[in-house]
């Protein structure tokens, strides 16, 4: 009876997945509580309306977690449920290697089934990954989302403003109440290394947080994205040869000073050592030890997952300044779609091109944004008038 009676409700949903002109699959690996591995795939969707659509499509044991099972499973719940293999451009992952691995990762290999796939994670094992080079992970003032830059950001930006109370709070509560946990907490806490951590994320964050928001923006400038991961990958370079000589004003070049002021003398090296190491040498360590490593680490990160730059921002040509821009880039950035996206014919865009520029410039899509120039697209005329068709050709 269950059965049925999801069958009932599935029909009409893989209809309108059917029917869709463009579909995007989100899968995540997760363990159920036998312990056993699953795979959770949903998917994303427009209608002829070209408004967007998210839902579940399946959830799956697969024997392991790697790449070619998570890869397999997938293509063979597509195939199962019949859903146009062809007209499948998007993939959400997280940040996992086993996900976006250049050479072997999941998404390569579907990559190879289906070409003009765009793989993006929309969650990163990044910081996850540096929190635990630093070791903050259960020192948080404010509730920290792991693979979320913005909660992130906030959490250590209010840890590095309340630093003096936390650590006051920390040693009240181990001399007076001789709690062994604040105690601790305190021993890790005030120390050099510590303290240079929360300030070179308080340097480093924003930049992160700002690339995350240019995501979220319901109206989406493609060209901003596909500039500002540049900018942000070089900053991150800038930071690290910067060492020792951080620019006036960061939060790096405070830190001896902040040291000072919370009048810790490096609690790692007095209970390891018995003696204090002089300031350069903490620094030296920490650059070397935790600052480098945390820096290549999102560096890595963001180049691997920001691969196809190229794609997003040719799809800024179709705003509502591409077609008032160099001529020559835009039909380069059309062809550089045509080809990513097999079913659509270059000429035919070429064509079309054409018109759409007038219905940009002077037509009905003129001093729209982008998101109501997309919806048109999508839906296959603007404002209802008919006689002003802007159709896809991939449709």
């Amino acid at each position: 009876m269950l059965q049925i009676l999801g069958e009932v409700v599935e029909e009409p949903i893989l209809e309108a997945i059917k029917s869709s002109k463009a579909i995007g699959l989100e899968i995540d690996e997760s363990t159920d509580i036998s312990v056993t591995k699953q795979l959770d795939l949903h998917v994303r969707y427009t209608d002829k309306e070209g408004r967007m659509f998210c839902q579940f499509l399946d959830l799956v044991s697969i024997p392991d977690g790697t790449a070619i099972t998570i890869a397999e499973a997938v293509k063979e719940v597509i195939i199962r449920k019949e859903i146009p293999q062809d007209r499948i451009f998007g993939l959400g992952t997280d940040g996992a290697a086993v996900m976006t691995g250049r050479r072997n990762g999941t998404a390569k290999l579907l990559t190879d089934s289906w070409p003009g796939l765009v793989n993006s994670a929309n969650r990163t094992s990044a910081l996850k990954a540096a929190a635990s080079v630093l070791g903050v992970e259960d020192l948080k003032v404010t509730e920290v989302k792991d693979t979320r830059w913005l909660s992130q950001e906030k959490a250590i930006s209010n840890l590095q403003r309340n630093l003096p109370a936390v650590l006051a709070t920390l040693a009240e509560e181990a001399e007076l109440k001789k709690d062994p946990v604040a105690r601790g907490l305190y021993t890790y806490c005030a120390t050099y290394r510590f303290v240079a951590a929360v300030h070179l994320q308080s340097d480093i964050l924003p930049y992160l947080a700002q690339l995350s928001k240019l995501f979220q923006k319901e109206d989406i400038n493609f060209m901003a994205i596909k500039n500002h991961v540049p900018v942000t990958i070089e900053t991150l370079r800038i930071i690290k040869a910067a060492g020792e000589r951080q620019p006036e004003g960061s939060f790096l070049a405070q830190v001896e000073e902040k040291v000072a002021n919370l009048n810790i003398s490096a609690e790692e090296d007095r209970v390891r050592r018995g003696t204090a190491l002089p300031t350069d040498t903490l620094w030296a360590r920490f650059q070397t030890q935790v600052m480098e490593p945390y820096i290549d680490g999102l560096i890595e990160h963001l180049e691997l997952r920001f691969q196809q730059l190229g794609i997003l921002g040719a799809f800024s040509s179709l705003g509502p300044q591409g077609p008032q821009a160099d001529e020559s880039r835009a039909i380069s950035d059309l062809q550089l779609l045509a080809k990513q996206f097999p079913p659509i014919s270059e000429m035919a865009l070429l064509q079309e091109w054409q018109s759409y520029k007038v219905l940009i410039t002077t037509g009905i899509l003129k001093d729209k944004s982008q998101l109501e120039i997309m919806t048109a697209m999508a839906s296959g005329s603007s404002e209802g008038e008919a006689n002003h068709p802007v159709q896809c050709q991939a449709g």
